[in-house]
């Protein structure tokens, strides 16, 4: 069993799309691989996917049947909510109080 917990918190994007492909080259069928990321394109190249809410298990299946749940869970929220970030070049829009830029006066 290896288990790695954010692997590529700091590392620029080349980087971590390098570590992320080694990491997960190291699965097999002989062995068990658990990879703990807020990174959610990384979900989109494991076999299962376990999303925990408060140290609760709250979904669990491969990205396609997370992707395919009606209404859309959590997983496939965050996804959405990271990706639109870099489809659309703008902020993604946070549930929740807001702050004023940290630039602008309270």
């Amino acid at each position: 069993m290896i288990i790695v917990d954010e692997p590529a918190s700091a590392l620029d994007p080349d980087a971590e799309q390098r570590a992320f492909a080694q990491i997960l080259g190291l699965a097999g069928p002989d062995r068990i691989f658990v990879l703990v990321t807020h990174r959610m394109a990384a979900v989109r190249r494991v076999d299962r996917v376990f999303v925990l809410d408060d140290g609760r298990l709250i979904e669990e299946g491969s990205h396609a049947e997370l992707f395919a749940a009606e209404p859309a869970g959590r997983c496939a929220q965050m996804y959405r909510l990271q990706a639109d970030q870099y489809e659309h070049g703008r902020p993604a829009q946070l549930p929740g109080p807001t702050r004023p830029p940290a630039s602008e006066p309270a």
